[in-house]
């Protein structure tokens, strides 16, 4: 079911934007007036997160992470200051993917087999939901009355709700030989991610604006801390500690409704009737 989520927004926000360029009327973008009102917009930013930090007392079994597919999907809303200047409140929901490899030969065992016990990046995957508040100031360069590039830059406020989560697992009956115990959010309290984007925009032919910018996100906080062993009967203990901080680099796509089609068409109708 999750994989189909970002499939799911991805068709919405294409929707929005054929309804857009579908506009029977061109009636001319008048940019002092789309910046004039306070606009919303709905966003969507498919991710790769930064691998989790892993340290171990000993390099064996090849206990590694990779980079992961995320995304975030939440409604902005944008306050002008001018044409040129915006600060941007959202309300986001985010899903972040982590991971957790190893690969054991079977001769570490007693009896030894033949072939390795794995955990690859599919099968190790996991994911973390959270909630979050990006607070943004925009500054925008225009091309042209129908394009302009975009700069932003602010800070996101984060949370997912505390809890405490261990694994462990077995082969043939026999007691655990790996064990995993996790911390979401230990703290209990909210934290703070850094932001920084930019791209270019499009303003469509109904007076909406389509958004194509590069994000990153960059934390300092883990809000995941964990520690793992592995223990096989007269082998050395192989263990260390397991953090997740939710960096990452993303593309982040935006339709804003401006509202100022009908806007237009209301001046236009009121020009025709002079």
């Amino acid at each position: 079911m999750k994989r189909w989520i970002p499939i799911f927004l991805i068709s919405f926000l294409l929707q929005l934007i054929a309804l857009g360029a579908k506009s029977q009327v061109n009636i001319g973008r008048d940019v002092d007036m789309i910046f004039a009102h306070n606009h919303y917009s709905f966003t969507l930013v498919p991710f790769l997160d930064q691998k989790a930090n892993i340290s171990k007392n000993i390099d064996k079994y090849w206990v590694h992470a990779t980079i992961m597919h995320g995304f975030e999907a939440g409604f902005n809303r944008y306050s002008h200051l001018d044409k040129k200047h915006s600060i941007i409140v959202g309300l986001f929901f985010g899903a972040f993917a982590r991971n957790f490899n190893y690969d054991i030969p079977g001769d570490e065992f007693n009896p030894p087999f033949d072939g390795h016990i794995t955990s690859n990046t599919a099968a190790s995957r996991e994911f973390n939901f959270m909630g979050s508040i990006p607070v943004l100031f925009e500054k925008r360069w225009f091309k042209t009355e129908n394009n302009f590039f975009d700069l932003d830059i602010g800070i996101t406020i984060r949370y997912t709700p505390p809890e405490t989560e261990g694994t462990g697992t077995t082969i043939g009956g026999g007691p655990d030989f790996f064990n995993m115990q996790v911390n979401y959010n230990s703290t209990e309290r909210p934290w703070l991610n850094y932001n920084l984007g930019g791209g270019y925009c499009w303003i469509l032919k109904n007076n909406d604006i389509f958004k194509a910018n590069l994000a990153l996100n960059l934390s300092f906080t883990y809000f995941l801390k964990g520690s793992y062993q592995f223990t096989i009967p007269n082998k050395p203990v192989v263990e260390g500690r397991y953090e997740v901080n939710g960096t990452y680099i993303g593309l982040s796509f935006s339709y804003v409704l401006t509202g100022a089609y009908k806007e237009s068409a209301k001046d236009n109708e009121n020009k025709k009737g002079l």
